[in-house]
Parts: C-alpha cells; structure tokens; sequence
C-alpha cells in the first residue's frame, strides 16, 4: 500500500471585494490625471471662446490690438539714462542688483522724505519711538487727498536739511524753496526733455511689466518722488508769478500720464489717476497765481487736447485689462499666474500652486466674461452713466459665487469691482471740474464776475461745457453778485443731493465713499504772495 500523498493547496482566488477595491484604487489613481488632463484641455477652450465673444462685440484681445509695442530707445520715457533699468524684474539677477543701486542713487538725489509716504512723518524705527520733532517731509506734500505744500511749514523743513542752510536773506519762505529745487535743476532737465520727445512713452518689455504688476505698480514707486518735485516746483513758480514755466511743466505731468495710459492696464490707469491729481493740484495753483494771463489759462485747456475722452480711455483700459491677462496666461509658463499671488490668502495660493491650469484659465475666462457684460458693453453703450448700477450688480454677482474659492476671479474682483470703476470715475469728474474752473477763470478774466450759466463759456472760453456722469453739462451755482460760483458733479449715486451748497462738514478726502456730490468751489485762496 503506498503512502499517502499530500494534496496540493488549492490556488485561493481574491475576494470579489478585495477585488473592487483594488480595481477601483486603480482608476482614483487614473482620474487624477485625467482629470487634470480634462481641465487642462477644457481651459484653453474656455478661454479662446471668451476671446471671440470679445471680438464680436467690437473688443479684440490680441496685444497688438490693445498693447504698444516697445518703441525705439531714443523715444522711450522710460529708456532716458534717469529712468533706464529701474524696471527689471525681481529674479535674483545682476541686472535687478543694478536696478536696487540705482533706485537707491536716484532716491539719495532728492531731497529727504520726498518718497510716496502720505505722512510728514516717517515712521518710528521702533514700537514705542516717539516721531522726531523735525518733520521729514513737506507736510500736506504727499498726502493723498492734500497734494498742495503747507507754506507756513517750509521753513522748517529748509532748516532741517544743512544743504539749505547757507542760502542768505531769501526774501519768502517761497522763494527758499525754489532756489533749493535750483539744486535739482539737471533731474527736471532730462524729465522734460523725455517728455516731449515724439510719442514719448513707458513701455518695458511684457515679462517686466507682468512683474511690475505683481508689485502693485508699473511705475510709480521709481518716479513717484520725482513727480512730487516736480509738483513743489510748480507750486514755487506759480508763487512767483513764473507762470511760463509753470505752464510748462504742468504740460509735462499731462505727457507723463499720457504714457502710462499706454500701458493699457488697470494699474496703469490707477498710476495716470495719481499723475492726474497732480495736475489738478498744479492747475490750481497756477489760478491762484499772480499775474496769470488769459494766455497762460488757454495753454491750460490746450493740454488735455479737444477729443480727451476718459470714457474712451477707461474703455481702452479694460480692454488692455483683458488682453494683458490673456497674453499672461500664453506666455508666463508652466505655473499660470504666479507672479499674481500678492495678497491671496495660503488656500488660493495652493489651489494655483497644485491645481490644473485650466481650471484657472476656466475662472479667468468667466471673470472677463462678466467684465465685458456689466463694464465694457454698459459703458461703451450708455458712458460713466451705466457703471454705477452695473458695478454693484457685479460687486452682488462676485459676493455670490464666493469671490475667496476662486483664485483667478479674486484676483479679477480686485480690477472690476465697484471700488475701480467708482475711483476712475470720481478721477476723470475732477479733471473736468478743473477744465471747467479754467474757463471760469478766464470769463471772470474778461467780464469782472463768474457766469450764472455754464453755457456763457462756449465757446469763447471754452469749446464745450464738459459733461457729468450722466451725460449732462457738469452743474454750476454761481452768487447773485457773481464773486463765488460752485462747479460740481451728482457723484456715484447720479442724485443733485446737495444743489451745490456744499455743507459745512464736506471733506474732499471723503469723495470716493461719504460725499453725496463732488463739488469745485470757486475762487481758490490766492497763494503768498513773493
């Protein structure tokens, strides 16, 4: 009888649900990336059929169409020996080593605490430091709503900086001041000069101004100091009756904003606002200066040009909006939007760092989608008068959808809400005011009095009453004996709230949110006389 044999194990088969688990562990792992495979194929799509629906409407998105090519070297406001290089993007390169040293150098030029700080102090070093007792900088002199130099504060100023100590017996705290700024004649030199060269312009290369983005500006943080200069410049010659000269620069700061609206970007035109209050203030001062003439008034109105449209402009500038984030997108790289990533909070940041790129292209696509219908379209169709219904509604739509999940749409929030428009707005009704104070200006030259009716001024004094947010000549409230007269807008709210009696506790700081109307009065304060 032979021994028994030992049977063989049988195989044992995988049960049905260890089976299913495996199989379905495989296919997780194959959606992840098919479906990164999926928003990647899917937002290019999206993004290409926002561009046609832009075309279409009459607004083509391909940069040539919006953004400036690069012009040549000897024509570039930004390529003069002053300027060159201060846009180099932040890469760790000797290029953006060179570019600090020269900031620096060129901050060491001007005269201490003309930065862009909006306080006359600097701030303590450290906590619990008193401020000195010497202020740094010209109080009121940079202050965003207060752009006119507080005269009675010169002197101390001068006293504080050694080099100004040696100029004997000036004749006014003025007159100090403008033979300081004789120091600093070869910066306002090659300033001008820049400025007036044919199609004189700030246009750097794509990537640096995608860089400069990122940094909150295209230019302003380089020149800021120099435009506050030429600001305090004005100031001391309006004072001493050189009107020519005052004239002229202020022709210069309309070249300077000129140029960064050919950025064709939003902060472009933020930075071209900030030039514009400069001029407004420069305008002013030369109205309130001795000896102005009827001439210097006209040389005035002839800057802004007799087409100056700034519903075209904001126009173009959304636009330019669009078309600049579309050609980010095509030419940043492998990591879309990342120079973007200021001020997002550490969830947006890693959706872009580790999500699809299509699904922020997808989010961008929609995000100008809805710039389109509720700014471009409203605007172009019925003018300034549209966006205040039009930004709320967007302002309503972004809160909706939960502006903080989407990092691309966050990001566009910020360009298209009703805080942009609103400020762009309120920007351009100055500018017109201002225009329309010019002409008063010259009708109280010629007549003795300011008219009781805007339509007096066309078109000897000017070629057209300029127009308020809705359409409308902009308002006049002149005195029964004609001395005073206040210009004003309806504002935001498109409401005659105040029918130009301008209250007691009106703020001009409080324009943008608080006042009801934005009112010019009329005649300004005569400055110190020289």
């Amino acid at each position: 009888m032979s021994p028994p044999t030992n049977p063989q194990p049988k195989e044992t088969k995988p049960s049905r649900g260890k089976r299913g688990c495996f199989i379905t562990g495989i296919l997780v792992v194959l959606m992840v990336p098919v479906y990164y495979w999926a928003e990647n194929y899917a937002g290019p799509r999206a993004v290409e059929k926002m561009k046609e629906e832009y075309a279409a409407a009459g607004f083509p998105l391909e940069p040539d169409a919006v953004i400036p090519p690069a012009i040549p070297a000897e024509e570039n406001f930004g390529a003069t020996p002053l300027l060159d290089g201060i846009m180099h993007p932040d890469d760790g390169s000797p290029a953006e080593k060179a570019m600090k040293e020269k900031r620096k150098a060129l901050k060491k030029l001007l005269p201490e605490g003309f930065d862009s700080a909006p306080s006359p102090y600097r701030p303590p070093s450290k906590p619990g430091t008193p401020p000195p007792t010497a202020p740094t900088v010209v109080a009121d002199m940079t202050s965003i709503h207060s752009l006119r130099p507080a005269w009675k504060n010169i002197r101390h100023y001068l006293e504080t900086r050694a080099l100004y100590k040696t100029i004997p017996n000036e004749p006014s705290d003025v007159r100090a001041v403008y033979a300081a700024l004789e120091t600093h004649r070869p910066l306002f030199d090659e300033l001008t000069a820049a400025a007036k060269r044919p199609h004189a312009s700030l246009t750097p290369a794509l990537r640096d101004r995608i860089v400069a983005w990122k940094l909150g500006s295209v230019f302003y943080p380089e020149w800021g100091p120099l435009i506050n200069l030429f600001l305090l410049r004005i100031h001391s010659a309006a004072a001493l009756a050189l009107n020519d000269e005052a004239v002229a620069l202020t022709g210069v700061l309309w070249k300077l904003r000129s140029a960064a609206l050919a950025e064709s970007t939003l902060l472009a035109h933020a930075n071209a606002a900030f030039i514009g209050r400069i001029w407004m203030e420069s305008t002013r001062s030369i109205l309130q200066s001795p000896a102005r003439t009827d001439g210097h008034l006209a040389q005035l109105l002839a800057q802004c040009g007799s087409d100056w449209s700034p519903e075209n402009e904001l126009l173009h500038t959304f636009q330019g909006e669009a078309a600049f984030l579309c050609t980010a997108v095509e030419g940043v790289g492998a990591e879309p939007f990342a120079p973007y990533r200021w001020g997002f909070s550490r969830f947006q940041e890693n959706m872009l760092r580790y999500g699809p790129s299509g699904w922020v292209e997808r989010n961008l696509a929609t995000g100008l989608r809805e710039t389109l219908h509720y700014i471009l379209l409203p605007l172009r169709q019925q003018g300034f008068a549209a966006l205040p219904s039009a930004t709320e509604s967007l302002e309503v739509l972004h809160d909706r959808v939960g502006r903080d999940s989407f990092p691309s749409r966050f990001l566009h929030a910020m360009d298209s809400s009703a805080f942009m428009p609103r400020g762009l707005v309120m920007r351009a009704q100055h500018v017109r005011l201002t225009l329309l104070a010019i002409a008063m200006e010259r009708y109280r030259l010629r007549h003795g009095r300011y008219p009781a009716d805007a339509a007096a001024l066309v078109p000897d004094c000017i070629a057209d009453v300029p127009p308020d947010i809705d359409g409308a000549p902009l308002r006049i409230v002149t005195s029964p004996d004609g001395a005073k007269s206040v210009l004003y807008s309806i504002g935001w709210n498109l409401s005659d709230d105040w029918h130009g009696v301008v209250p007691a506790t009106y703020k001009e700081e409080d324009d943008l949110w608080k006042n009801a109307d934005w009112p010019l009065s009329l005649p300004f304060p005569p400055l110190p006389p020289p």
